[in-house]
């Protein structure tokens, strides 16, 4: 099933994340699924006190992958900047 088809069918999951718009858009450009990939563009560069809170995330990201069918995409969605982008897990 492509993007298009889950978007306009709403079959998108959304996770709503209290980060900024850099780091969303940070964790949007790393592979959540390999730890180096992960550890080097989204933890290495956030303070410690948002490494535990974006590990969280990651998780979660990884349980809408595996149980939502093999669903390909999330969007991520910052609250605080009220901006969101689509993620696709590679």
């Amino acid at each position: 099933m492509g993007v298009t088809k889950n978007l306009v069918n709403a079959t998108v999951p959304v996770l709503a994340v209290d980060l900024s718009k850099d780091s969303v858009r940070k964790l949007a450009q790393c592979n959540v699924v390999e730890d180096d990939s992960f550890r080097k563009n989204v933890l290495d560069q956030l303070s410690p006190s948002q490494r535990e809170y974006c590990q969280t995330i990651r998780d979660a990201m990884l349980k809408i992958r595996q149980e939502e069918g093999g669903q390909k995409h999330v969007w991520l969605y910052s609250y605080r900047d009220d901006f969101s982008i689509l993620y696709h897990f590679w």
